[in-house]
């Protein structure tokens, strides 16, 4: 049963901050499934072996980690967030570089139609070919968006962000109604924000790895860039936090408060009530969207893509979607893609990073204006955001990958092992539970080059034996495994099959490889056996890898 459901299961992991990854006590565990595990005909112990995962204080029953081990797809959801994933979750591979831990991605894409403009999509239907809606994934078809009249998407863009601006308002208006607000205070309401000035949206969860606040670390800075009389900037907030959550409310209150500074009156604005409408205000209505988690926490955000489908210029941390979307010229890099140390350090580098961006490059950009009042420079961006962003980050690609890639492979496995009322199941829990007994008697010794210095296209040699123990009769794959010292052994990997030349009267096998390294510089290696079953969706997940 248990190698039916993995095969035919994928399980998407959404998020490596700890909080979003249920993990219960064993004693509450055993609480409630109690009497649940002698049905499956399994002991207390091998029931809460099923989750056990150590998440640094201590093991505990973990969902993620029961998933993993009853899945043969499991993927991230985006190519930076498989890497973090894989790194997060290799424990449960022992002896497998974290590069080869079978976790894959497949990047999110947000649904177009629902969530592009229709002015955006009527003038790109002016360029595009009859029928692109169908062909979203066509990226060579894109490219025709650089023909776009600068004026006309101008015109489009500035008709956008004035729907946007009497959304808030009409938004603030209901705000200050609740509140209880002077009329004075309705009043001036009505002529809350500039639709003529550079505008920054931020919209989203208020977890605290998505640094809400960030912008705010050098108010006087801030107050300098916001302050410009010859070229204004605002911004408008948006989100909600969760009911327990209270470090994300308090940054709710932190902007909320800063909206009523008299340095910052009229260019800080906090919409409430987040919901679908204000995000489809924002990411069509704003010039410039504002991402900046602390790296790599971002699994991979969706709202840069809405707001870059729209013609907004993405300011963002190269975390989440943004890695893989940014091409130098469609939007601006915060930092330089650094993870981890010490999180204050991190987020004053950032907040430097971000005020340097709006200072040099964002805002003057944005008001560098042509004879005839049109910001060629930052449309030709524009342009490129929504001719890069749109065939690559949309739901329909994403769907395709998760079909081609996942899906329909998961179905065709469980497919097979059901067949014959589940013996090909039964035949692989058979071979697995083989494997497991036989392993330890399994080893492998490598016989090192005798001349460790070779030139570039020399071949090398490297040869081992193998002692298959009580698996003699079952297949085992032995391969050499290189790569470039400073990545040793756990990154840029490089294989290397080896060949069975002979038997020895003890039963060990002599295996040799001759190749020549894909790779020039200072070499580490190892040799590795592992059983091979052709079953298995990754060939780790028989969990038994032996190294030399």
């Amino acid at each position: 049963a248990r190698e039916v459901v993995a095969a035919s299961t994928v399980f998407t992991i959404h998020t490596p901050v700890a909080a979003g990854n249920d993990a219960f006590a064993f004693d509450l565990v055993s609480q409630f499934f109690g009497g649940f595990w002698g049905s499956l005909g399994l002991n207390q112990h091998s029931f809460l072996e099923l989750g056990r995962h150590d998440l640094g204080w201590g093991p505990v029953f973990s969902m993620p980690a029961l998933a993993l081990r009853f899945s043969s797809g499991r993927n991230g959801v985006a190519e930076l967030h498989g890497d973090t994933t894989r790194k997060l979750w290799r424990s449960l591979w022992p002896e497998v570089p974290a590069e080869e831990v079978p976790i894959g991605h497949v990047t999110n894409g947000v649904h177009a139609s629902t969530w592009v403009a229709p002015e955006v999509q009527d003038l790109v239907s002016g360029v595009l070919p009859a029928g692109w809606q169908q062909r979203l994934d066509d990226r060579a078809m894109w490219a025709a968006v650089e023909r776009l009249e600068p004026a006309r998407l101008w015109e489009v863009r500035r008709a956008l962000k004035a729907q946007s601006v009497r959304f808030l308002r009409r938004r603030v208006l209901r705000q200050l109604a609740r509140h209880g607000a002077t009329p004075t205070a309705m009043h001036g309401a009505g002529e809350l924000f500039d639709a003529e000035a550079l505008t920054i949206g931020f919209a989203r969860r208020f977890a605290t790895y998505k640094r809400a606040t960030l912008i705010f670390r050098d108010l006087e800075r801030l107050s300098r860039i916001l302050g410009d009389p010859e070229r204004p900037v605002q911004l408008v907030f948006a989100g909600k936090a969760h009911p327990a959550d209270k470090p994300g409310q308090e940054l709710i209150s932190v902007i909320h408060n800063l909206s009523k500074d008299p340095r910052f009156a009229g260019k800080i604005l906090f919409v409430e009530d987040y919901d679908m409408a204000v995000g489809r205000a924002l990411t069509r209505g704003c010039d410039v969207w504002l991402n900046n988690p602390r790296r790599p926490l971002e699994a991979s955000g969706t709202s840069g893509q809405k707001a870059a489908m729209n013609g907004l210029l993405n300011l963002s941390i190269l975390d989440g979607w943004w890695p893989e979307g940014y091409d130098g010229e469609n939007g601006w890099a915060i930092g330089e893609g650094r993870s981890g140390g010490d999180e204050d350090s991190a987020d004053s580098a950032d907040a430097d990073a971000l005020y340097d961006l709006l200072e040099r490059e964002v805002v003057p950009l944005y008001y560098e204006r042509s004879s005839a009042g049109v910001p060629e420079a930052w449309l030709e961006r524009a342009k490129n955001a929504i001719a890069t962003v749109s065939p690559a980050f949309n739901a329909s690609r994403m769907v395709k990958d998760y079909v081609e890639g996942y899906y329909a492979p998961a179905s065709a496995r469980g497919v097979r092992l059901s067949a014959d009322e589940h013996a090909p199941a039964a035949a692989l829990a058979s071979w697995r539970r083989r494997i497991y007994e036989g392993w330890p008697s399994v080893h492998v010794h490598a016989k090192p080059s005798e001349d460790s210095v070779h030139r570039v296209g020399e071949t090398l040699e490297v040869e081992a034996v193998v002692q298959p123990g009580t698996l003699a009769d079952l297949p085992l794959r032995v391969e050499v495994v290189y790569s470039l010292e400073r990545d040793n052994l756990n990154a840029g990997l490089h294989r290397a099959e080896m060949t069975r030349v002979r038997e020895h009267a003890d039963g060990s096998r002599l295996y040799q490889a001759r190749f020549q390294p894909e790779v020039s510089g200072r070499l580490v290696y190892g040799v590795r056996v592992y059983p091979v079953q052709e079953e298995l969706g990754s060939p780790f997940d028989g969990y038994t890898v032996r190294w030399a």
